[in-house]
């Protein structure tokens, strides 16, 4: 007897946190999560950190985790600065390492091995670094 009431309490108090949750809770967490204010202090902190790594005495990479905000450096210019050299590409797909041989407009071309050659567009990729 006792066992079965342990058990109809451990139903009743599971179904009221899954309806606190879902009624409550979790809206309010959306709500933070895809307001502009928040938006807004994501976008002061990620400049804020631009900005210390900038200042820092460090030199900077030819190669950040956003390029495109932290330098203003387009994956196409640092693909046209590693040409014919190795370079290790980071996309979408994975990690990928060879020559890259060709730097157009929205694409390079990346050869990984003698007979074997990638177009990779610059929209796909995450990092390019020196091998």
């Amino acid at each position: 007897m006792v066992n079965k009431f342990s058990s109809m309490i451990a139903q009743f108090l599971e179904k009221q946190i899954k309806l606190i949750l879902d009624k409550h809770l979790l809206p309010k967490i959306e709500d933070i999560l895809f307001s502009q204010k928040f938006a807004r202090y994501i976008q002061q902190q990620t400049k804020q950190a631009i900005q210390e790594m900038d200042a820092s005495d460090k030199p900077m990479a030819s190669s950040c985790s956003f390029p495109k905000e932290c330098t203003g450096i387009s994956f196409r210019m640092i693909a046209e600065e590693f040409l014919y050299q190795e370079a290790e590409v980071v996309t979408n797909s994975g990690v990928l390492k060879g020559v890259i041989i060709e730097v157009k407009e929205d694409y390079m071309r990346l050869q990984e091995t003698p007979t074997v050659s990638v177009v990779l567009p610059f929209a796909s990729i995450s990092s390019i670094r020196e091998s």
